[in-house]
């Protein structure tokens, strides 16, 4: 089972339904399902989950084959719009344009009480390295709001700079900023008005894990 179109289909069989009995569980017509089992379209988050909970799998599996979970207070009790689906970044370093952060590998399921903001335009990603310790650990998982573009001085933000995302500590001044890494054995960054900058946006959440 290579594709998410293989386990669809696979677990269709294995559960001894039609595509009209699995759509009408899922809540898509008959015509949908055959899509799916046929590459031509991929299921969206809300009928991901409920084939997860109709077949007992992980959505990491279903959709990528890879049985990888974070269980962060969800469970076959919650709602579809008592979730929300957060495209996740496992591996992302470089930056050209929007296009690059409109298909993640994963999305990151949370219940909605946890987060204190609402947008629909949310992203999750993996930090690399330690120049944001000790406040944001090595391979700690930040949630970036990208509708939060105006700068605070003191917040952190994602960036691109030069082509290359960074997390960083923003000041800004009036010929441009300042980045600022929190760990003391890296240099400020100063960026001019003009240079090959952007502010992709916020960092509004951190979940970080024990060694």
């Amino acid at each position: 089972m290579n594709t998410i179109a293989d386990r669809i289909k696979e677990l269709r069989i294995k559960n001894r339904m039609t595509q009209a009995q699995l759509g009408l569980k899922v809540g898509v017509t008959s015509v949908t399902i055959s899509k799916w089992e046929l590459e031509m379209s991929k299921p969206k988050a809300d009928s991901l989950v409920r084939m997860c909970k109709i077949f007992d799998v992980t959505i990491e599996w279903l959709k990528d084959g890879k049985d990888i979970s974070f269980n962060l207070g969800v469970n076959s009790g919650k709602k579809v719009n008592e979730l929300l689906y957060i495209p996740y970044f496992e591996n992302i370093e470089t930056y050209s344009n929007n296009n690059d952060l409109e298909k993640s590998s994963y999305e990151f399921i949370l219940p909605k009480h946890l987060m204190s903001i609402e947008s629909d335009n949310l992203m999750c990603m993996k930090m690399k390295g330690d120049s944001m310790e000790p406040i944001f650990k090595r391979n700690a998982i930040i949630c970036i709001n990208r509708n939060e573009k105006n700068v605070d001085d003191g917040s952190t933000y994602m960036v691109c700079h030069n082509h290359m995302l960074r997390i960083k500590n923003i000041e800004k001044k009036p010929n441009g900023y300042i980045l600022k890494s929190f760990n003391p054995n890296y240099n400020e960054v100063h960026v001019r008005l003009g240079d090959k900058f952007e502010i992709i946006g916020k960092v509004v959440m951190q979940l970080s894990f024990y060694q």
